[in-house]
């Protein structure tokens, strides 16, 4: 049987002789020997090296940390696509834009004059409130949506396991590319708007 690193192990063998994992029969991965794991057994496996990549060790950190602080959620918009979550940015851009109408419409009322400089100001300081609050929520929004993608990929057997995290991995720059585009697209439409107002 082969473990999870690739190892071709012999029968009967309980831990791999390569990575020394212990090795999960057919019937326990059918079953889910993912409840059996801990959290911790989770987020230290290969599989979760393979899915996170290069920036594994600092991620692994950051998730057993209960206040952490991630500055490329707070910097770059990008982060959350690069990292293969769009539920996420989708909500809290939402959330953030209904804050933004929301303050606007208290301080200026329904006539918004378009050109006014403390216009510019009031959305510029909720996007940085917000985004500070994003910076610390996003590794455990991360630590979540990485256990999920765990969870899918253990209906798999070991070796299509591999295949399937390495997949979602490669799968993720070309997220980034089709959301840039999506956003120039989305930009361009309504800066043609304001500007024909």
């Amino acid at each position: 049987m082969k473990c999870v690193c690739g190892y071709e192990t012999e029968e009967g063998q309980n831990f791999c002789p390569k990575c020394g994992k212990e090795i999960t029969r057919q019937s326990e991965t059918a079953t889910g020997s993912a409840a059996k794991l801990t959290e911790k057994e989770i987020l230290d496996s290969e599989e979760m090296k393979i899915l996170i990549g290069k920036f594994y060790p600092a991620y692994r950190k950051a998730f057993d940390k209960k206040v952490s602080f991630n500055w490329s959620a707070f910097l770059f918009g990008w982060w959350n696509l690069w990292r293969g979550m769009f539920v996420y940015p989708l909500c809290y851009s939402l959330v953030v834009l209904l804050i933004i109408l929301l303050c606007v419409l208290l301080c200026f009322g329904l006539s918004v004059d378009m050109n006014d400089p403390a216009l510019k100001y009031v959305g510029y300081s909720i996007n940085i409130v917000s985004g500070i609050i994003y910076g610390f929520l996003a590794n455990r929004l991360y630590k979540m949506h990485v256990l999920k993608v765990y969870e899918k990929a253990m209906k798999y057997e070991p070796e299509k396991r591999i295949k399937y995290m390495q997949k979602q991995r490669m799968n993720l720059a070309l997220n980034v590319i089709l959301c840039y585009i999506a956003l120039a697209v989305i930009s361009g439409v309504l800066s043609y708007l304001i500007a024909n107002n």
